[in-house]
């Protein structure tokens, strides 16, 4: 049996492990509640059956989905069947389509109870030490004992990325689960990220999560994270950040600290050619 249990519904043909869970559960385990992760691309002909016997097993108290549009009617289904075996079961969405859509999505599943916008490291397990009295926590709307929907003010962003625990990596599938995507040198791949938001307006991009103001990890903090997914057999990283390459002294000096303690994992990053000169990319690819 655990406490939560968080549900990463992905449809893709690229399966990474979940950095927002791996986040979630670090931040749940801190305020002592267990985490079990389910991965349905992980699991063999995975249907709302096999979903129905894992909460059955488990008996959560809280459910919480990731949210992709793509996938979202599948994973309301599973919510709902959720609530079919146990309606007092709290279910919790976040992630890109409620922080897009917000409260609409009450209207498009009646089994949500909570729904968590932008990041989340504070508002969930703040939500949880305060489900019965959910009016206290930033960052959420829920429905109250009347069925109406209340929305509370924004949490604030994390100034101090540092502040942060690691992602929780042992609650993912072995490695050879995943289909990562062709783009590699070596498997398996770690997830990364090492800044938050961006300055930039592209119309492309959506920055309902991070938002523009643009935060980042000491390189420090960031040397501690790549020595873990190295001793956890990751052969290669991938740095998740809207614009890796914004700060060109931060990058420098990453580049140069990674060279010094001889953390050989090739890596791969998002840029923009407007962020780069020719000396940082000289290093970049040593």
């Amino acid at each position: 049996m655990v406490d939560i249990i968080l549900v990463d519904v992905w449809g893709g043909p690229n399966m990474y492990p979940s950095l927002s869970l791996g986040y979630l559960t670090s931040v749940a385990r801190k305020v002592g509640f267990s985490v079990r992760v389910v991965e349905p691309n992980c699991i063999d002909n995975f249907d709302v059956v096999k979903f129905r016997d894992i909460i059955r097993e488990e008996k959560p108290q809280f459910v919480g989905f990731t949210g992709y549009t793509m996938e979202v009617f599948d994973t309301y289904k599973l919510m709902r069947s959720v609530k079919a075996i146990n309606p007092d079961t709290k279910i919790m969405f976040g992630g890109a389509h409620p922080t897009a859509v917000g409260t609409d999505v009450f209207k498009e599943c009646d089994a949500i109870d909570v729904i968590f916008f932008s990041e989340s490291e504070i508002s969930f397990p703040n939500y949880l030490k305060n489900y019965r009295s959910p009016e206290k926590v930033k960052g959420i709307a829920y429905k109250d004992k009347h069925g109406r929907i209340k929305r509370n003010s924004p949490q604030e962003k994390i100034m101090n990325l540092d502040t942060i625990p690691f992602p929780a990596r042992d609650v993912f599938s072995p490695h050879d689960k995943y289909t990562f995507d062709s783009n590699y040198l070596k498997l398996p791949i770690a997830e990364i990220i090492t800044s938050r938001g961006c300055p930039f307006d592209c119309n492309f991009c959506n920055k309902a999560i991070h938002g523009y103001k643009f935060r980042q990890r000491s390189v420090e903090n960031v040397m501690k994270e790549i020595e873990e997914v190295l001793k956890l057999n990751y052969k290669e990283l991938y740095f998740l950040d809207d614009l890796f390459t914004f700060s060109k002294e931060w990058v420098q000096e990453f580049c140069k600290e990674k060279m010094r303690r001889k953390k050989d994992a090739p890596w791969k990053c998002l840029g923009r050619v407007d962020t780069v000169d020719e000396e940082t990319l000289r290093l970049m690819k040593q």
